[in-house]
């Protein structure tokens, strides 16, 4: 621009000139939301000014003549910054500044953003489908340990506790089944007798072996008070 002289070696001077008359103008704007949305950009240009006109020429519109002048100061304080904009193309070269900023430093940051933003989604999508396929192994695990338990998973609080209630049920039939191994209780002890001597096993104060388990096989699943008194309690409170 400066070598086909349509500006001149000084304009940045002339720019700094243009700015301070810009942030005086700022100071005096009228209670306008699209103007105050206006002015809080951080670096107000050339064609910020064209705009913030248009917008006072609708707010000051009660100040116009009939010679279609406004007698507003404010927009005289921009129309002047305007004109100044225009001498010796000073826009030209802020603007020229503007692209050649942009070009150098903005868009090859924003490509660089860019390209990390996409790798981070690219990232998130792989994500994204390892926990798929994770999630339908647990759950096919979840349903299999379910289906080995006998519930179906919906409400596991509930159905475990629904489970607790058979226990006793379990009980009865394990102590139930016990009484075949009576002759393996036999076996063993004719082994132990025969391999320690009777004598030896009644040293240790134990009558048969395998007490707990012929206990169970004779009288089933009592309390402990019974199996340690050998007396049935009066009452059982059973626990809720």
């Amino acid at each position: 621009l400066i070598d086909r002289r349509h500006c001149t070696v000084k304009w940045p001077v002339a720019a700094q000139t243009v700015r301070a008359k810009v942030s005086e103008a700022i100071q005096d704007m009228p209670d306008d939301e699209k103007v105050a949305r206006l002015i809080k950009q951080s670096s107000l240009n050339y064609f910020h000014c064209q705009k913030v006109i248009e917008l006072l020429k609708v707010s000051e519109a009660s100040t116009k003549n009939i010679f279609g002048r406004y007698s507003s100061q404010r927009i005289k304080d921009w129309q002047e910054i305007m004109s100044l904009y225009e001498t010796d193309s000073i826009y030209l070269a802020e603007c020229g500044q503007a692209i050649i900023h942009n070009v150098n430093f903005e868009i090859p940051a924003l490509k660089r953003q860019i390209s990390k933003c996409q790798q981070t989604q690219r990232d998130c999508d792989r994500k994204r489908s390892e926990y798929l396929s994770n999630s339908s192994q647990y759950r096919r695990k979840f349903q299999l340990e379910c289906k080995k338990m006998g519930i179906q998973g919906d409400n596991l609080k509930l159905e475990l506790l629904r489970l607790v209630k058979e226990l006793p049920g379990v009980y009865k039939r394990v102590c139930q089944s016990l009484s075949s191994l009576n002759e393996a209780c036999d076996y063993y002890q004719t082994f132990v007798d025969f391999t320690l001597g009777q004598s030896k096993r009644q040293t240790w104060a134990v009558n048969e072996s395998c007490p707990l388990l012929r206990y169970l096989s004779r009288h089933g699943n009592t309390t402990v008070y019974q199996w340690r008194t050998g007396q049935k309690p009066e009452v059982v409170e059973e626990d809720n």
